[in-house]
Formats: structure tokens, C-alpha cells, sequence
């Protein structure tokens, strides 16, 4: 049997992978973020990237656009410390952080190790 759920429970579920920082990505186009936004999906993910400021940039004027919009970061853990500040300065409704993944394919030699390192490096700088 299949249990029901509320639209409003469905419409909670719904996340988007925006990349912001992407050159070339439709969500640099406004009419497209606006359209995120009239949509109601309340969960984006996107790189945090600290060469890149203008995904924060992006992601609070979509707060502005949405309040209730949650954002979720892909964090390179090296750089967690500064890019929270910033985030949190921006005033984003931060609802997760995701160290990076797949790192068993990036052919890097003890690659577990690294997966350690960076999980508790954005524990720490989360916390």
C-alpha cells in the first residue's frame, strides 16, 4: 500500500542543482532564477567555491526573491571557515552542507583518507 502524502509534503521533497558559479549556466540568466523561484522549490544545491562569490551572490537574491528557499552547499572543506562567514553574511537560509563526493573516482591515491579529512574539516568549521 502506498501512503499519502500532502502536496505540501511533495513540494518540500523538490530540490535543484542550480550551479550558479557554472559560465554559461541558465541560472546566471534572471528570468531563470525567477522562474526557480515562482516555481516553489524551496531546496537548491550548488558548489560553494571560493574563487567564485557570485554563487552567494545568486543564492541571496534568490532569498530575497523567496524567503523560505533552503540552500544546501557542495563545500570544499579546505575553504569551509571563510565561505560560511560569507554565506552567513549574505544571510542565506543554509539548510545542509556536502562535503565533496565520489572522491573514490578521482583516482586520488588513499582517497579514503582525504574523505576523512574533508568530513570532519566541515564538521568543525560548521559547528
Amino acid at each position: 500500500m502506498i501512503q499519502e502524502i500532502s502536496a505540501e509534503a511533495f513540494i518540500d521533497s523538490i530540490g535543484v542543482n542550480t550551479q550558479f558559479g557554472v559560465p554559461g549556466s541558465p541560472f546566471a540568466n534572471p528570468a531563470i532564477r525567477q522562474l526557480l523561484s515562482d516555481s516553489r522549490i524551496r531546496h537548491i544545491r550548488d558548489d560553494l567555491l571560493p574563487i567564485n562569490r557570485v554563487i552567494c551572490a545568486q543564492a541571496a537574491q534568490l532569498k530575497l526573491i523567496d524567503p523560505t528557499l533552503g540552500v544546501c552547499f557542495v563545500l570544499p572543506p579546505d575553504y569551509a571557515p571563510s565561505m560560511l562567514s560569507h554565506a552567513m553574511w549574505l544571510g542565506l537560509n543554509i539548510e545542509a552542507f556536502e562535503a565533496p563526493n565520489e572522491l573514490n573516482l578521482s583516482g586520488t591515491p588513499y582517497w579514503y583518507a582525504k574523505a576523512a579529512h574533508d568530513t570532519r574539516t566541515l564538521f568543525y568549521a560548521a559547528k
